[in-house]
């Protein structure tokens, strides 16, 4: 009984909570009161799951003399979620990469907890938001962190958790998707604000994944209106204004991405992408090619590069290029485009049935094969020739912008 008392203590005595202050922030900065959404808000699901692990953790240890300090709850907190994980109560994602998966606040994640086994997935921002709502019903100072350089795509970036003991030691740093401590010199801590946007900038790659690009518009402009100087945000809006055909507008937001964070490669490639698309073939090389010097086995930057050699004149050096781009469905469809370009339908046709042989079910390619035998509905052999006829006329010096693949 004492230790659930003291326990419940802790929840009771936290720090004064910023949330209807960050709220108002939020709907200054133009969110809809109703969209107004702060993923680590404490809720009384949260603050259940505070109670019970931290009594749990004192009947087991005999701890409780320690609940009471910062640095023991930190810990306490984290091995809680961690057990989570391990009981197959929350399912770890790993993969940053893009996800059309709506993602969840601290509640939702703990709600899902005996649903379906794809309902429980969360990844690095989700298990953050989940400790950072704990630690504050515990008391904690805890905020939302990320790496001080960012690394891969850069499109959702890693997000781990901090906790401030005290004012003379380091900020403990919790990487929940890694289930490790990180090294506090290593990371930046987030504004409330600019951690609240990253939700939004999840649900606009969410929203853009599945082709709903001007939806995913909104979203990550309300992002960018919480952290303007967020280059992963920049860079997502890029994406989703070239999809829109407006690629001067995405060279603005990708060349300002690129200069906040210079050692990302997929900038540079958005950067790349933007260029293509606004028919500035040598800039968009250039871009490319930074890219791959900054990552040599970025294969959508290598695939871009020798689709835009390819409609700057140069066959040879495209062809070098998508004959390095491997064996996934993308590399398939660009280097039978470039065969098509070629006007060599033998090869067009031997290169999708490769592609098919490696990936039976994908349906780009299944549809490409149908348009060449002539049995796609008619808008499918359309959408080839299309983007044959464009990189024939860009070849040839005509005006107009190249097409890319979706």
């Amino acid at each position: 009984m004492t230790l659930v008392c003291i326990a419940a203590a802790v929840v009771a005595v936290g720090v004064p909570s910023p949330i209807p202050q960050l709220r108002r922030q939020m709907i200054g900065r133009g969110i809809p009161p109703a969209q107004a959404i702060i993923a680590f808000e404490s809720t009384e699901l949260v603050e259940r799951f505070v109670r019970d692990s931290l009594a749990l953790a004192g009947g087991r240890g005999g701890v409780s003399a320690s609940v009471g300090d910062a640095s023991s709850r930190a810990h306490l907190l984290f091995d809680a979620i961690m057990s989570l994980k391990h009981r197959g109560e929350i399912v770890g994602d790993r993969d940053n990469s893009p996800k059309q998966r709506l993602p969840k606040t601290a509640d939702g994640v703990l709600a899902a907890r005996h649903r379906a086994s794809s309902e429980r997935v969360a990844g690095c921002y989700e298990l953050t938001v989940l400790y950072v709502a704990a630690g504050r019903a515990a008391g904690l100072d805890a905020f939302g962190v990320a790496p001080s350089v960012l690394d891969g795509t850069g499109q959702i970036g890693h997000m781990m958790a901090g906790v401030r003991v005290s004012k003379n030691q380091p900020v403990l740093v919790f990487d929940l998707q890694n289930e490790r401590l990180e090294n506090a010199t290593s990371v930046r801590e987030l504004s409330d604000l600019e951690f609240a946007a990253h939700h939004f900038n999840h649900l606009g790659v969410s929203a853009f994944l599945g082709g709903q690009a001007e939806v995913a518009l909104h979203y990550v402009e309300w992002a960018l209106g919480m952290a303007a100087d967020n280059p992963s945000f920049l860079s997502n809006r890029a994406a989703i204004l070239v999809a829109l055909g407006e690629p001067v507008l995405a060279i603005a937001e990708a060349a300002f991405a690129a200069e906040l964070a210079p050692a990302v490669p997929h900038f540079r490639f958005q950067l790349g992408r933007a260029h293509l698309v606004a028919g500035h073939l040598q800039d968009a090389i250039v871009c490319f090619r930074q890219a791959l010097l900054l990552d040599p086995t970025f294969v959508q930057a290598r695939r871009d590069l020798g689709w835009a050699l390819l409609l700057g004149g140069d066959a040879d050096g495209a062809q070098r290029q998508l004959g390095q781009t491997g064996v996934e469905p993308d590399s398939y469809r660009y280097r039978s485009l470039f065969y098509a370009v070629m006007d060599d339908p033998d090869a067009v046709r031997a290169e999708v049935e490769r592609g098919l042989a490696h990936h039976p079910q994908d349906k780009a390619l299944r549809d490409l094969l149908d348009a060449i035998d002539k049995t796609a509905p008619p808008w499918v052999g359309l959408r080839f020739k299309d983007v044959v006829e464009a990189a024939r006329k860009t070849r040839r010096g005509e005006r107009g912008p190249p097409l890319l693949l979706p």
